[in-house]
């Protein structure tokens, strides 16, 4: 028995030997923190002298009498199964391939993102991105879209820092915490992008006021959306800004007015895509600004000069970039600019009962659009306040392509009346749909530069109420980059994730409570009990 016993007590040094030695140089190789390892390693060296020393005899015996043929096999096997994972993983490097199971893709970069990080590669720009992160899950869900923009782009550089443990280091960028008010809590939360010798910081936490149990109390949160801003930053660290330029002096929109028909929301979402913006009024200055690389005209209430129209049309000539902005019932008439280039607008307003936005036919819903880049990658619906036709002519300048962009239904119509009694199509003097109220024109000129001007039958769908919903944001942001010929811009912006709560009644927590901690542990127990009554 005694002898036995000892044989045993052999076989688990020897095993516990090897384990050792195995893990502590696996440690080594692989981990950073080789402390670890070392002390494995040498433990596995311990249990070779002391059976080297005191049980050599039966090492010997024990190493004689094991089933080596077993063993290898055995072996054999491990090595096939890491081989084919080592391959597959090879495999998976070369061919990116995810699935995003979410609802609204919370986990997939946006379309804008990818055609930015593709413009990227082709640039060769190496960019580096350090998250300085506090170790709690709220802060993971931004590691791993970071570790999805290296994964999309081999130009990106992560690294993952714990301010905790390297306070040095987030000393030399100046990344500072963030707190609730009144003391309690700090978290570090901050992206830094650098590339190119330039720097840019996102901060990926806020604090809110939230209702936990029955009182107001400030909360850290993650901010609602992510992407956007880092994508803003990459822009900002990668890409030259251009400029935009706003006319004014004609009631155009105000782009300081935070009110629901202002523009301060839509000036903010137009700068993110890397615009300086500004104003100009043109009779001051005579000309378009020279550094203007879009000028945009947004629904004047007042008529342009003809002086005002010929600097326009010297500017388009010369390859300017334009979008016109329109809107019904006024008296701006842009015909003796637009007619040259085979575009015609009216201040009527178009009716649409078939497809409009919450049942209101003023206010046409479009949902396909004619195929160009500007709409090309377009998903989502876009609705336009009071909108007035833009037709193309029959007659238009040689060497000019001018495309439908968006059309409404074929049961709408342009009304003829400013004030009708009743929205009722009247075939006399209505002109029946589809009805186009955007188009795009481009024209390539001999000294490499192009014409490009957009014409878009309303304003009202980019202000600060309508931009961010439906997909208004995109098909301005779309339409704006088209015509500063940033196409590799152009795409699905990031959506902000929807919040889903579980609002529990008492009555619900306690029969959550009670269902899990009792009842489903009492039946648990009770089949155990009676099972071994059975067999007893």
């Amino acid at each position: 028995m005694e002898k036995l016993k000892n044989i045993e007590f052999e076989r688990i040094i020897i095993v516990m030997t090897l384990i050792f030695l195995f893990i502590g140089l696996s440690w080594i190789l692989i981990a950073d923190n080789n402390l670890v390892g070392f002390i494995l390693l040498g433990l596995g060296l311990v249990g070779v002298g002391f059976l080297f020393f005191f049980h050599l005899e039966q090492v010997k015996k024990f190493l004689k009498e094991f089933q080596w043929d077993v063993f290898t096999q055995k072996i054999s096997y491990i090595l096939i199964i890491l081989g084919i994972l080592v391959v597959v993983n090879l495999i998976a490097s070369k061919r990116f391939f995810r699935t995003d199971l979410t609802s609204e893709g919370r986990f997939t970069l946006s379309d804008h993102t990818i055609n930015l990080l593709k413009e990227i590669k082709k640039s060769e720009k190496k960019i580096k991105m350090i998250f300085f992160r506090s170790e709690v899950s709220m802060i993971s869900t931004v590691e791993d879209l970071l570790k999805e923009y290296k994964a999309r782009s081999s130009q990106i550089e992560l690294e993952i820092v714990d301010p905790d443990r390297k306070p040095q280091m987030a000393k030399e960028y100046n990344v500072r915490s963030i707190g609730l008010p009144y003391g309690g809590q700090r978290l570090f939360g901050s992206v830094i992008i650098l590339c190119n010798g330039l720097k840019e910081e996102v901060d990926v936490l806020k604090f809110d006021y939230r209702q936990v149990g029955g009182r107001v109390q400030p909360q850290l949160l993650l901010k609602e959306n992510i992407e956007k801003d880092i994508s803003s930053a990459i822009l900002r660290v990668t890409k030259s800004k251009k400029k935009i330029y706003f006319s004014s002096g004609h009631g155009e929109v105000d782009l300081e007015d935070d009110e629901k028909t202002g523009w301060s929301t839509t000036k903010i979402k137009i700068a993110d895509e890397n615009y300086i913006i500004d104003k100009v009024y043109l009779p001051s200055l005579g000309k378009v600004p020279s550094d203007c690389d879009v000028l945009i005209i947004g629904a004047p209430q007042k008529n342009y000069s003809p002086r005002e129209f010929e600097i326009l049309d010297k500017y388009l000539d010369e390859g300017g970039h334009l979008l016109i902005l329109l809107e019904p019932f006024v008296k701006a008439d842009f015909n003796p600019l637009l007619n040259k280039w085979g575009i015609r607008t009216s201040n009527k307003f178009v009716v649409d009962p078939k497809s409009s936005y919450w049942f209101q036919p003023i206010i046409p819903l479009i949902t396909e659009y004619s195929f160009h880049k500007i709409t090309e990658k377009l998903k989502f619906a876009t609705f336009f306040p009071t909108v007035t036709p833009v037709e193309i002519l029959d007659k238009k300048p040689q060497g000019v392509d001018i495309q439908p962009i968006a059309r409404t239904s074929d049961e709408s119509w342009v009304e003829s009346e400013s004030r009708p009694k009743e929205l009722k199509f009247n075939p006399g003097s209505d002109k029946k749909g589809p009805i186009t109220i955007m188009v795009a024109l481009e024209k390539k000129l001999d000294n490499n530069k192009d014409i490009r001007l957009v014409v878009i039958g309303d304003s009202d769908f980019a202000s600060n109420y309508s931009i961010s919903s439906y997909g208004n944001l995109d098909f301005l942001l779309n339409a704006i980059n088209w015509v500063a010929g940033k196409e590799e811009l152009i795409g699905i912006r990031s959506k902000t994730p929807q919040i889903r709560e579980i609002m529990l009644t008492q009555q619900k927590i306690n029969f959550i409570l009670y269902t899990c901690v009792f009842i489903l542990p009492a039946l648990v127990i009770f089949a155990g009990v009676f099972i071994w009554w059975r067999r007893r």
